[in-house]
Parts: C-alpha cells; structure tokens; sequence
C-alpha cells in the first residue's frame, strides 16, 4: 500500500540521518512524538496532513502566488533550461564528499531544483526543504519522503546548531549568521548566482517592447559579500543556450521578476520575441565559514 505524504514525511523524520530540528521558541531539539514534532518545552508542532510541518514564527502573507511556482516547476522539471546547473550542483556535492551528509535547500521554493540535485546522486541525502511561502511547501510535499518539506524563515532556520553539512541557496536572499550557526565545521555554503548574460532574450526583449533603456545586471556586490563571509574554496560559471517550446517559454516568463510589471499581453507579445530560446548563465560559489 502507497503511504501518504503525512506517513511519508514520519518515516523521513523517523530516520537517525535526519538532521536535529529545532524549536523557534525556545531553541530546544525538537523530536517526532506521533503526528507532532515537541521540544522539550512542550511546544508543539504537527505535521500536516499534506505532509509538511509550519516552523515559522507567526504568519507572513505569502509574497509569490501558487502559479508563479507551478510555472516555475514546469520550467525545472519539464525543459532542459536548468539541467546543466543541476548536473554542475551535483558533482560539488560529490566532489566534496557530501553527497550523504544532511542539507537545507534556504529559499526552496516548491523544492524542484533540489529534487533535481539529488536526483543525481547515488542515495539522496537527508535533506530539509525550506521556504517562507506556504503554497510553494505544500508543492514541495509532492517529494514528501525523499525530502522534509518545512515552511521557516531564514532569519530564525529551524535547525540545531552544527547539524548540517550543507547549505544551498539558489537566487535566494542568505543569512550568513545563521548559515554559519547551522554548519558544522567542515559544512560547506554553495550560492548560486546569476550572471549578466542570464535570461538576456527576455531582458532584450523588454527593451524593445517598452523602448526603456536596457537594464543590465551586475552580481559583483553579492559575489564580494559572500567572500567575506565565508572562505572561496570553489567557483564555476554554467553557461547554456537551450531552446525551449512556446509552453516552456511562457512558464519561463511567468516565473521571472522581469516581467511582473507586464500585462498578460505584454508577456504573450514577449514569448514571440524570443525566438524559442533562453539563456541560463550563472555562477556557483562554493565557501567554508571559518569558525
């Protein structure tokens, strides 16, 4: 019989792998008690029936609509737009021995681009998807076993401190400090960034629809401020032409924060313009917090 996502995400936490999650009251190590996490403290957290567990402190209104993760979802999973950064992430997590040692995906989204990774290793590793907006986790749910699926923030992780030997953030906004409370001593921070040439047929394209000068990028500011937080061990450039359908296209310019100011006529006029191709250019930065 197929278990639920619910008797999945137990069987996940039942695992002696899994990292030590912590309460965000009181910081104290949280442990499975039935259908519920408990800290020491009594406070309570149950797993929901979708199969995730809501460790945010208070409640944030959700920033980015569920459509704008199932078009990003279509994107990573149904193209081959991301497949290169997903093959480079993996071989790091080889390269470096952590391919089974506890992670946290910070900023997850709907959890696709982690699958991804992990897809590409021998075992998954124990791994802990989280996101700040609850429709993107309960996407997230859909890998309930391969992954804990949790709704937190970055600026108080739910997570006991040196517990975990990985941390990825892809586009995401970091949290040094707890980035580095989280790690143990030989854990590892991998960044992604993108770089001036990514999605470029959509920021030429916006050009010329709307005639405004063409805004360029620069992750210089972001690239120096991880250097002096952590310690460069590694750094990679994954740069892909991919030609992708009109429907993938259309999930691209859904998902992107260029284009939230277009009208759904402007984005339509868009995807004709872009000639059935896209840009990936990024950078992965690979650091070690000196502690």
């Amino acid at each position: 019989m197929l278990l639920s996502k619910k008797e999945r995400t137990k069987a996940w936490l039942m695992d002696d792998a899994h990292p030590t999650l912590r309460c965000i009251h009181c910081q104290g190590p949280l442990a499975l008690d039935e259908s519920s996490l408990v800290c020491p403290q009594q406070h309570r957290f149950d797993i929901s029936r979708q199969g995730y567990v809501n460790l945010l402190k208070g409640s944030l209104r959700d920033q980015y609509s569920k459509e704008l993760f199932q078009a990003r979802r279509q994107v990573i999973e149904d193209s081959e737009f991301y497949q290169a950064l997903h093959e480079a992430l993996a071989q790091i997590l080889m390269d470096f021995k952590l391919e089974s040692r506890p992670g946290l995906d910070a900023g997850s989204g709907e959890a696709s681009h982690l699958y991804q990774v992990c897809q590409r290793l021998m075992t998954c590793p124990p791994v802990i998807a989280m996101d700040i907006t609850k429709d993107a986790v309960q996407m997230a749910t859909t890998y309930a076993g391969d992954m804990l699926p949790v709704v937190g923030d970055l600026g108080n992780i739910p997570v006991m401190d040196a517990s975990l030997g990985w941390v990825l953030s892809i586009f995401s906004p970091a949290n040094y400090q707890e980035f580095k409370r989280i790690l143990d001593s030989d854990g590892l921070l991998i960044k992604v960034l993108p770089n001036a040439g990514y999605l470029r047929e959509i920021r030429q394209a916006i050009h010329k629809l709307s005639g405004k000068p063409l805004e360029t990028y620069s992750n210089q500011e972001v690239y120096e401020h991880f250097a002096k937080q952590v310690k460069v061990l590694h750094q990679e450039r994954v740069v892909q032409v991919c030609p992708l359908s009109d429907s993938d296209l259309g999930a691209l310019v859904e998902m992107t924060p260029l284009t939230w100011q277009l009208s759904s006529e402007e984005r339509q006029g868009l995807i004709s313009k872009l000639k059935g191709r896209a840009t990936l250019d990024v950078s992965i930065l690979v650091g070690r917090f000196e502690k």
